[in-house]
């Protein structure tokens, strides 16, 4: 069987080899006949080509069996029939024919261009970054001058390349950064049972600017809180900056001083590197949605702890704090756990006859007390927005900068986010209030209170339940004498019964 197999391929071989010379010369211009049964696609494409003296290439898209009788045909026709009764197209360069399906033809031999897409937010080389890797065979080049994109691809592909620059090229929003770093006793902590570096903990904001203690089961106002320690000598306030950034870029806050550090190298010489010292507060937030942010916080303090043995060049200890968190955007974060312990030697001893010498030291008595300080970290972004869509119809309001004054205690005392605060007074950042200036506050309309006849500040802080001197701050006045029909703001909602109306814009 196989002998008689073998004598029958080699047979039709033959009549191939004898048809194949028949048709050499029809296949350069004189009309050509096909007769195929049950062949492979690629070989009919390849018996064509052999005919016509051509050279073939075939993706391997071009598969399955056929059977053509065809007569009488050019070389070009029988090659068209066959492309297009399988859904294939064909292109005739020079001297090879090249099918494949229509889409991977275009792509590969499509005809290219070159397009400018010039980027108004995102910078050309992101972009780039992002295109090379996801469009193939095209030709991108970055125009920094004008922050633009030069991208040459196959026609097809550039609406997709569009499609994808406009998704890219998107504006990042803007981040407020309000950081409060706070050095707090750790024995007082302790005899209040709180314990701030056992985990980050969020701090709830019972209105829009006030924010509560959540975690400590502490019913006041964390500021409040720590205002008392203050008072008491139990804490102190290190820095309190305020910044903004844009989303994904870091945010670097340095307090301190340089300090000569002492290095000396293999040989034995000595060269001195100048070092930062003090506090230094890195933060980078990502915006997750209109209402998270994710931040990364490093948080780094070095101070002076002695000096080397020459006496001229300090020694550094440095305290570091690395943390990845979510938080809504207007929230309040806290993050301890850098510790630091200090002994505190006193003597005490009866006047004069402490002093004796030898015999002095049976009237005194020393004592040796251990004092530890947490350094707390309290962060609070957000995030910064143009969106009027849902915005509650304000009337703004010049309220003069006292003493003591900074952008988040005016956004407290008004109950209102300081970024509406920092948009109506066209600040891209957290301005250095002075004192006596006018700044604008966007106030809602039903937040002014129309004042009558016998109306007194304490009688309207009473029943609206405000804090006395909050609204005398807030409105600059100590006396509702001869006031009557003036317009009094309020940090709350004011009764219908009690608007002003008909409030014209300063």
């Amino acid at each position: 069987m196989q002998i008689i197999k073998l004598k029958k391929i080699t047979v039709v071989l033959v009549v191939i080899l004898i048809l194949g010379q028949s048709l050499v010369c029809s296949a350069k211009g004189d009309d050509i006949s096909l007769n195929f049964k049950g062949i492979e696609l690629q070989d009919a494409f390849r018996a064509l080509a052999d005919i016509a003296n051509m050279n073939l290439i075939t993706d391997n898209s071009v598969t399955g069996r056929i059977t053509v009788h065809l007569e009488k045909i050019s070389f070009l026709e029988a090659v068209e029939l066959l492309a297009k009764t399988n859904g294939l197209a064909y292109k005739v360069i020079n001297n090879t024919v090249v099918v494949a399906t229509p889409n991977k033809l275009k792509q590969g031999f499509g005809s290219r261009a070159t397009y400018v897409f010039k980027l108004e937010n995102a910078t050309p080389t992101e972009i780039k970054e992002v295109l090379d890797s996801m469009i193939k065979d095209s030709l991108i080049k970055v125009d920094q001058r004008t922050s633009s994109l030069v991208v040459t691809a196959y026609k097809n592909q550039i609406p997709k390349i569009k499609k994808l620059i406009d998704r890219l090229d998107q504006a990042k929003k803007q981040v407020a950064l309000q950081a409060r770093i706070e050095e707090v006793s750790w024995n007082k902590l302790e005899e209040l049972g709180v314990n701030w570096s056992l985990n980050n903990f969020t701090v709830k904001p019972e209105g829009e600017g006030i924010i509560n203690i959540r975690d400590l089961g502490m019913g006041i106002k964390y500021r409040k809180f720590l205002k008392i320690l203050e008072n008491k000598g139990q804490a102190s306030v290190l820095a309190n900056p305020q910044i903004t950034t844009v989303a994904g870029k870091e945010a670097s806050i340095t307090i301190g001083d340089q300090v000569p550090i002492a290095q000396t190298n293999a040989d034995g010489e000595t060269k001195v590197e100048f070092k930062n010292v003090g506090i230094n507060l890195k933060i980078t937030p990502q915006v997750v949605s209109d209402k998270q942010v994710f931040i990364q916080v490093n948080f780094k303090v070095s101070v002076v702890n002695g000096y080397d043995d020459t006496g001229k060049y300090p020694i550094i200890s440095t305290r570091e704090v690395k943390t990845n968190i979510r938080v809504p955007t207007g929230r309040t974060i806290a993050i301890g756990g850098l510790i630091k312990e200090k002994e505190i030697r006193s003597l005490a001893k009866v006047p004069l006859l402490g002093d004796i010498p030898i015999l002095g030291k049976l009237f005194q008595s020393s004592r040796t007390e251990k004092k530890k300080k947490e350094l707390i970290i309290f962060i609070t972004p957000k995030i910064i927005t143009n969106d009027i869509k849902h915005q509650v119809e304000t009337n703004s309001f010049k309220y003069q900068v006292q003493k003591g004054d900074t952008l988040l205690t005016v956004s407290e005392l008004f109950n209102i986010s300081f970024t509406k605060i920092m948009s109506v007074n066209n600040q891209p950042g957290f301005p250095q209030l002075k004192v006596g200036d006018k700044l604008k506050i966007p106030v809602r309309k039903d937040h002014y209170y129309l004042v009558k006849a016998g109306d007194t500040l304490k009688q309207i802080a009473k029943e609206y339940h405000i804090n006395l001197k909050r609204m005398r701050q807030i409105n600059n006045l100590n006396s509702l004498q001869n006031k009557e029909k003036m317009k009094l703001v309020l940090p709350v909602k004011v009764k219908a019964e009690d608007r002003a109306i008909g409030i014209k814009k300063d």
